[in-house]
């Protein structure tokens, strides 16, 4: 891995060259390959004309279907070609341009990337025509070389008829391996669906990956991107790169197949297929470009693994370039990097580095020795190591030390010859120069140890340099010294000779002017300069600083000030420097002091001859009493030099004050109208006397005093009160003003203001209009609710109505009534009863509340009117008996009505003797149903026929309604409507029955009528 490593970065160096050309002086610039043997035909034509994938020419037009337009991403490879020794061209895109004999004579390998035939946005095509697949053809036949590059199943199958020619199919599918990947995904499971994380494959010789075949000779792992494999491959091809059983491929009905053996890359030798050339495929076009790094490495794909050393050796077998030596042996030092004869400068006596590199520029495997020698005696040098094994293209640094004599002298060189030479071929080798030259060498240094001092006005600050020759030339030398103006600068020495090595103490003197500010720097150069070489100098710079005098001066045009008892006193200081120069100064309290007192400004830069204004402020205490003072004393002090201060004394004294505060509490009294509101009315004497105040007040307030005597300090307490009126209408808000007034001083007053606001009452009072409503059963019945506002003040009376049965609707009109002051409101009550309400009195509740939520309750009668509503009708509506056999019919009752009903049952029409009702009234519950039987017995004469009869049912509200049913009459015997045998045998027995019990009630009178005719205490001997 390191050797790739190395020949990757060796070849990189490639990218990054302009067109197709080597750089000039880079490794293998004085012939073909660095000693590479190409034939002088190998001619390498790239079809770019056909829209492939990758191009090499920047200009041409490249990409995917997806858009994605990577032009210029083979032009690296094509560089790795050319740094092998062949030519590359282009067949650039143009209308009309066509592969054929013309285009392809003196070719000597024809390289297809992937052609796609249409450009990809679909607006052109150009697909290969079948003279063109012809004219290939014949090419590869006469002796070309085809490398033909496809891809995987996005891609159009435009390459297919160039395939077709040679016996080449394309399976159209996406190799995946979900062991050996890039993307270090080793699950052990293919990627679900069309998923990229598997399709990186790395093949290795290990794992039996690579064939037997001299393209793959020093390759060991070649990684292929989103590879396809061949369906179908002549005979005589021979497989360079083969999946194994980790393999598999997407079906893409979301299944994969496992694929192992696969060829994805292969060689059609000639004399075959190929006739007299050769060809080789391969299954994925990002294997040799620089667009993407699709690995986790920080190579692009051609550089990845021996991808690069894969595509050299296929292209130089496919332009029978014979086996071959080469090594190269070049400087790889950024700034000579590539050349073959290498320059640095020596110093006597010290060990130079030269950073080398060595390269196979052959096409095998090869063992090199190495050997250094130089021309002068004296030097000694070495080689980090004499031998190196390398594949082909694979590359090393190297290093040659080189050590000068200690005494070598200025224009002493010598050059010392790296060779690396083949043990296969010792004719084979390669070489490079590197010369050390002991230049002449000028230079000086001039140094102060100590260059800063500082000293007083008008006295000298004294300077010892020193002055050293690291050259190796005697040099003559002038010193001169450049100072500020005013300031003096002398020199003890002026010119002198210094040799090699060599130094020379210098006494340097500056004087500042008399009249110079304190802290002020001189800064003075002494320069020592070559006569003979101007250009040759040293130099260094002294610094003089002038010693500052500090001085200061505190002055204030009124010492003494007059201040009322919690107020301020501000005395205005002037601060002056009087030094030599700008100063920081401090001010500062001196002393303690029961005043709080600070300084403003306390911190200040103070320039030369300039003053400042500063402010001493202190504050009376709030009871200080008259003719109280406080000295104070204020310090101004130079930060830099304590020593420089002055103090300022001052005084202020307390005044007489008359003073007070007038405070009432609470500010707001919120009375109901006929109340008083009360405030506590405080006066306090905040001046520094005794204090008699005089109160008063607007009316309609009173005050429990008009006078207040307050000791300093202290304070007195009155009360003010304010009546409300009753009919104060609420919210009304009364200002009283309280002023006190100073006995002492007229001048000195203090006003308050009360406020009252008057509250609101809420009364309401309602009635409902008319308080009992009619309704009848499925209608609505209205009534009025009157508020009565009785408050102080607008009002807003609320109305709900509850405790109605299911079913009942009641509604408001205006649940909220806005009442004026005094005012009346009316809103109208609106009840529907269901069309199935019972009759009777039903109460509701009617709840009102006053704006402060109070709540009360009016009832409200709904009385459901009676509704009285009936059916009858009998049943069997037909029965058939025999003259003077009765039958029984039944009268069923419906009550439709609202409340309970008693209906009356009467016969009717010409048939009535024939009905006799069960009963001849029946009281029937609301919603309800009764049933009466009707015995119905036709007369003995009755004629045989159908007789129609009827019965009269009666409400209370006299309501009749008449029912009819009939009777047929028939001769001969029959049962009650026609009743089953079982039946009538059972009328019989229950005739019988009745006839055995009356017998048995005649013999049991019998019986005890005898008995009472019997003797007493005889008994019957025989019952």
């Amino acid at each position: 891995m390191a050797g790739r490593a190395a020949a990757a970065l060796a070849l990189a160096i490639l990218i990054v060259q302009p067109a197709l050309a080597l750089p000039a002086g880079g490794p293998g610039a004085e012939g073909p390959a660095g000693g590479r043997f190409v034939p002088e035909d190998a001619v390498v034509l790239f079809d770019e004309a056909h829209f492939p994938v990758y191009t090499v020419n920047p200009e041409n037009p490249a990409g995917y279907a997806s858009g994605n337009e990577p032009r210029g991403a083979y032009a690296a490879f094509a560089r790795v070609l050319e740094k092998a020794g062949m030519t590359v061209r282009t067949f650039d895109y143009g209308a009309y341009r066509y592969l054929d004999a013309d285009a392809l004579s003196g070719v000597k390998v024809l390289v297809i990337v992937c052609s796609q035939g249409l450009s990809t946005d679909g607006t052109v095509s150009a697909p290969y025509t079948a003279d063109e697949t012809e004219a290939i053809l014949r090419f590869v036949r006469n002796g070309g070389g085809l490398f033909l590059i496809g891809d995987h199943t996005t891609f159009p199958p435009a390459i297919f008829p160039v395939a077709e020619k040679f016996g080449i199919g394309f399976a159209q599918r996406k190799m995946q391996d979900p062991t050996h990947n890039l993307r270090n995904d080793t699950l052990g499971q293919p990627s679900p669906g069309p998923d990229d994380a598997n399709s990186f494959i790395y093949f290795e010789r290990a794992r039996g990956n690579l064939g037997d075949h001299p393209i793959m000779n020093n390759i060991s792992r070649v990684e292929l991107y989103r590879t396809d494999y061949f369906s179908e491959l002549p005979d005589e091809a021979v497989p360079l790169i083969t999946t194994d059983s980790d393999t598999y491929y997407y079906d893409g009905f979301g299944d994969y197949v496992q694929a192992p053996g696969c060829i994805v890359s292969a060689a059609i030798p000639s004399n075959t297929t190929a006739g007299a050339g050769r060809v080789v495929v391969v299954a994925d076009t990002n294997t040799f470009e620089t667009d993407e790094n699709r690995d986790t490495d920080d190579d692009y794909d051609l550089f990845d693994s021996d991808n690069e050393l894969y595509g050299l050796q296929a292209v130089e077998w496919l332009a029978d370039v014979p086996v071959h030596l080469g090594v190269d042996i070049y400087s790889a030092e950024a700034d000579t990097y590539g050349g073959h004869e290498v320059t640095r400068n020596a110093t006597a006596g010290a060990l130079t580095t030269f950073g080398l590199g060595m390269a196979n520029a052959g096409n095998v495997p090869d063992t090199y020795d190495l050997s250094a020698g130089s021309d002068r005696p004296g030097w000694t040098f070495g080689l980090s190591f004499s031998e190196a094994a390398l594949r082909s293209l694979e590359s090393r640094p190297l290093n040659l030390t080189v050590r000068a004599p200690p005494d070598a002298l200025p224009g002493d060189s010598c050059t010392v010859t790296v060779t690396a030479r083949s043990r296969q071929d010792a004719r084979t080798s390669g070489s490079v120069e590197c010369r050390l030259v002991v230049p002449r060498l000028h230079a000086l240094e001039l140094t102060c140890p100590e260059n800063r001092k500082t000293v007083d006005s008008g006295q000298p600050a004294l300077f010892a340099l020193r002055l050293r020759n690291l050259g190796n030339v005697p040099e003559r030398l002038a010193v001169s010294a450049r100072a500020p103006p005013g300031w003096e600068a002398t020199l003890d020495a002026g010119l002198f000779g210094l040799d090699p090595g060599r130094e020379r103490q210098l006494g340097l003197t500056v004087t500042p002017p008399a009249d110079a500010l304190g802290g002020s720097e001189g800064a003075v150069t002494v320069v020592a300069q070559s006569t003979e070489m101007p250009s040759l100098s040293a130099e260094n710079t002294t610094f003089t600083r002038l010693r500052q005098r500090f001085a200061l001066e505190l002055s204030c045009p009124f010492p003494e000030l007059t201040v009322d008892p919690g107020s301020l006193a501000s005395f205005p200081v002037t601060v002056a420097n009087r030094g030599n120069g700008d100063d920081e100064v401090t001010l500062s309290p001196v002393g303690g002091s029961r005043w709080n007192t600070y300084i403003e400004p306390q911190h200040f830069l103070l320039p030369f001859n300039s003053t400042v204004e500063a402010a001493v402020v202190t504050r009376a205490p709030a009871g200080s009493p008259a003719n109280e003072s406080q000295s104070l004393a204020v310090l101004a002090a130079s930060v830099t030099d304590r020593a420089a201060q002055d103090r300022l004394g001052l005084r202020a004294t307390v005044g007489r004050m008359a003073k007070f505060t007038l405070s009432l509490e609470p500010p707001t009294r919120y009375v109901d109208p006929g109340e008083t509101g009360e405030f506590d009315l405080t006066v306090v004497n905040t001046g520094n006397t005794f204090e008699t105040v005089h109160l008063s007040a607007e009316s309609p307030g009173e005050l429990s005093a008009l006078e207040a005597a307050v000791p300093m300090a202290q304070s007195a307490r009155a009360r003010l009160s304010v009546p409300v009126s009753p009919r104060e209408q609420a919210w009304t808000t009364l200002l009283v003003g309280v002023e006190a007034v100073s006995a002492q001083d007229p001048e000195v007053s203090r006003f308050a203001v009360a406020t009252v606001v008057v509250n609101q009452v809420h009364r309401i009072r309602g009635e409902l209009l008319p308080a009992i409503v009619p309704v009848m059963p499925g209608a609505a019945g209205t009534t009025e609710l009157r508020v009565w506002n009785e408050g102080n003040g607008p009002d807003v009376a609320t109305c709900s109505v509850e405790g109605g049965p299911p079913g009942w609707a009641v509604s408001v009109g205006s649940p909220s009534v806005n009442l004026p002051y005094l005012g009346l409101g009316r809103t109208a009550l609106t009840i529907s009863v269901p069309p199935d309400a019972a009759a009777g009195a039903v109460d509701l509740a009617v709840a009102l509340s006053d704006g402060a939520g109070r709540a009360r309750r009016l009832v409200l009668t709904v009385n459901v009117l009676r509704l009285h509503n009936f059916t009858a009708g009998v049943v069997p509506a037909l029965a058939t008996t025999l003259p003077g056999r009765a039958v029984d019919f039944t009268l069923v009752l419906n009550n439709l009505g609202n409340s309970a009903e008693v209906l009356t049952v009467a016969p009717a029409g010409r048939r009535a003797g024939w009905i006799s009702p069960e009963a001849g009234s029946a009281a029937v519950n609301r919603s309800s149903a009764k049933e009466v039987v009707l015995h119905v017995r036709p007369d003995l004469d009755a004629p045989a026929g159908m007789h129609r009869l009827n019965v009269t049912v009666t409400g209370e509200d006299g309501t009749a309604r008449e029912v009819t049913f009939v009777l047929r009459v028939k001769e001969g015997a029959t049962t009650q409507n026609d009743l089953p045998c079982w039946v009538a045998l059972a009328l019989v027995l229950a005739a019988v029955a009745a006839a055995l019990a009356v017998r048995g009630s005649v013999l049991r009178a019998q019986g005890e009528a005898r008995a009472e005719e019997r003797p007493p205490g005889k008994s019957g001997g025989d019952g």
